[in-house]
């Protein structure tokens, strides 16, 4: 399917058979990117879900009222815009896992910089700046890794991996280098 011009609303719809069924390319993502970074520039985060042990829901309040949704199983990689309703995510959300928790310590009420796709990874950064009792605004980054099994979703501050959505090995460095 070509992709022209930054009319995106096809890709970051929803279709529940587009993103099992095609991979999530390194163009595509760069392109959903960029349409992200319009539309979530200056938006602030909400409610944060995550929807089984590999997927998460950001709330942007978005005036059409889609949600940001991250998909980290390998099987169905995946960064779009859904319609979800509050209802139906508050029954399919784990609030039993420690990421959900600090996402929400970290990152609620933070408001977007900028949405990057890093380099020719299939990497996605949304940088924020979080809201702190002690110093104001903090600098802080949502980082998606949508790379196969090693898929992940990491909350940075000053690149140090504040929290990550799967486990990391017991041995792994506690700072971000981009890819």
């Amino acid at each position: 399917m070509p992709i022209r011009g930054h009319n995106l609303s096809l890709i970051i719809e929803n279709p529940p058979c587009l993103y099992q069924t095609a991979p999530m390319e390194n163009f595509t993502l760069h392109t959903i990117a960029v349409e992200l970074a319009t539309l979530l520039r200056g938006q602030r985060i909400g409610k944060i879900f995550q929807v089984g042990t590999t997927d998460l829901v950001l709330d942007f309040r978005l005036r059409d009222g889609r949600w940001l949704m991250v998909a980290t199983d390998p099987k169905r990689l995946a960064l779009y815009l859904t319609t979800r309703s509050v209802r139906q995510l508050e029954t399919e959300a784990r609030v039993d896992l420690p990421f959900v928790a600090l996402c929400k310590k970290y990152l609620s009420g933070a408001r977007v910089v900028a949405v990057e796709a890093l380099g020719y990874d299939r990497v996605v950064r949304l940088s924020l700046l979080a809201e702190d009792e002690e110093s104001g605004e903090t600098p802080r980054d949502l980082v998606v890794q949508l790379t196969g099994r090693s898929a992940n979703v990491l909350v940075l501050e000053n690149n140090r991996i504040l929290a990550s959505l799967r486990e990391r090995p017991a041995d792994a460095d506690e700072s971000y280098c981009d890819p």
